[in-house]
């Protein structure tokens, strides 16, 4: 099926007439050429998913990803967005910028495409991070600039990859979550 207005706008009534809740809506290996940055706006607030995936996609522009669509995104539980291309291959950029990471409620999630992400804004979500204002799993986020020399807070529940310059992976695990050998059972570690 090409998706176009029409067809997401189909999809979307079928899912609402059903009363159907969605887990996680994928977008892959697509093309969203015909598609307007509304109706793609409309469709994902209208289908409301808990988790969301972008990958493999072609025909973007960035007014598909927008302000108003990344900050959707960001508040979902999980989401994904990678590897965006616009009708002639270029990246297209994603509108994710420090203000929108700052607000970012996803516990799970991964940033791969060109972003507005600075040195400063990649602190302060990790400070969060130290300081335990933020819940987070694990991310994922791809800079735009190298991560050599970029000093971060430290934290006991927080660890941190630099992969490739400009990878960044973050994962967090509580300290008293983590079982410990010596003061546990095998079957207090299942539970």
């Amino acid at each position: 099926m090409e998706l176009s207005d029409s067809a997401l706008s189909s999809i979307s009534s079928c899912l609402l007439d059903s009363d159907c809740r969605v887990r996680l809506l994928s977008f892959e290996l697509t093309s969203l050429a015909a598609v307007t940055p509304a109706a793609l706006l409309r469709f994902v607030h209208d289908v409301a998913p808990a988790d969301i995936v972008f990958r493999m996609i072609r025909g973007c522009s960035q007014k598909h990803f927008g302000s108003e669509m990344c900050q959707f995104i960001a508040t979902r539980r999980f989401f994904s967005v990678s590897e965006l291309v616009d009708v002639e291959s270029n990246d297209v950029p994603l509108s994710i910028d420090d203000v929108i990471l700052a607000q970012l409620t996803a516990t799970t999630f991964q940033i791969a495409a060109p972003n507005l992400i600075t040195v400063n804004g990649l602190r302060s979500f990790i400070r969060d991070l130290t300081d335990e204002k933020r819940q987070l799993v694990a991310g994922r986020i791809q800079a735009n600039f190298p991560l050599d020399n970029v000093t971060f807070p430290t934290a006991t529940h927080a660890k941190l990859l630099i992969k490739d310059q400009k990878t960044i992976d973050i994962s967090t695990r509580r300290t008293s979550e983590i079982p410990s050998p010596l003061n546990s059972s095998p079957e207090e570690e299942m539970r």
